[in-house]
């Protein structure tokens, strides 16, 4: 799929990678089908839509890995305890 900006380069990320990020982060890409020359450009930019956009994508994407980390971290956490009850358990 080539650039919606250049109409020369490839874009960055494909529509089905753009979805499935989409999917996981629960927020759209604010930048469409860019290619990687055309992204940067676009974030040397001192354009205040274009910092609010990317804004509000971090914002939302660090919320939802926030979450999942904190879960993953309580998932360890109760595994090595349950280790040591069992550790424990066979000392006594």
């Amino acid at each position: 799929m080539l650039c919606t900006r250049c109409h020369q380069r490839e874009t960055l990320i494909t529509p089905e990678k753009r979805a499935e990020i989409e999917a996981k982060l629960g927020v759209a890409w604010p930048f469409g089908d860019l290619c990687k020359q055309c992204l940067e450009d676009l974030l040397k930019e001192d354009d205040p839509e274009v910092r609010a956009r990317i804004k509000t994508f971090m914002k939302a994407a660090g919320t939802k890995v926030k979450g999942e980390i904190e879960k993953d971290l309580r998932s360890a956490a109760g595994k090595v305890l349950d280790f040591a009850d069992r550790l424990l358990g066979k000392q006594r």
